[in-house]
């Protein structure tokens, strides 16, 4: 009930405005609440009060994330890791705001440190794919997709990859079943239906 809650603890701010736990935790409720600009900005008071807290600025960085603002993302990440170095999470979210601003060499060099830590990562694996991928090194895409799989084998982002390298290497056959495989896991995601029109056009299935 984070409505509720955020009201109670904006009455302790405004009683006490250095108070730290009600500063977080109305941070923490506004998040919840998708109140972006608000979270932010009492992640910042927090920060102000305690900066060595690495939660905190974890925090702020996915709320970053969530509004597209990668680049004060990253920052917030590398206040985390000066913090905490070996803080696993935060090395994965680097990584991944890093492919975000198609910063694709340094977003795989991260998820390789990452994977240091947590070598069986499906979700890592993926994305370094993804990052080849979008930089057209299809060898090196369908390597990291094929070991995500062998990870996991119900992750439908990893068989997306597959077949999107596979319709642009015009290997559609390979496409259209990698497609269904997909969607066999996730019905819902829209890429993954609009990608299986273009493989089915491209095979004359219209």
């Amino acid at each position: 009930q984070y409505e509720f809650t955020a009201k109670y603890y904006k009455q302790c701010y405004e009683l006490n405005n250095e108070n730290s736990v009600s500063i977080y935790e109305l941070a923490y409720c506004y998040e919840k609440l998708n109140y972006d600009n608000e979270s932010i900005d009492f992640y910042k008071k927090y920060l102000s009060i305690d900066p060595f807290s690495k939660l905190a600025w974890f925090n702020l960085a996915g709320v970053y994330h969530k509004i597209e603002e990668y680049e004060y993302a990253i920052d917030a990440l590398e206040y985390v890791l000066a913090i905490d170095p070996a803080y696993s999470h935060a090395i994965y979210q680097k990584a991944l705001n890093e492919v975000y601003i198609e910063e694709f060499d340094k977003g795989i060099e991260t998820f390789n440190d990452f994977l240091k830590k947590e070598p069986d990562n499906a979700s890592a694996l993926f994305h370094i794919g993804e990052a080849y991928a979008k930089q057209s090194k299809y060898i090196e895409a369908l390597y990291f997709f094929d070991k995500s799989l062998k990870v996991d084998n119900l992750n439908a982002d990893a068989y997306y990859g597959q077949a999107f390298v596979q319709y642009s290497q015009k290997q559609y056959t390979d496409a259209f079943y990698s497609i269904k495989k997909a969607i066999k896991i996730e019905t819902e995601d829209p890429d993954f239906w609009h990608l299986f029109a273009l493989i089915n056009q491209a095979l004359g299935f219209i």
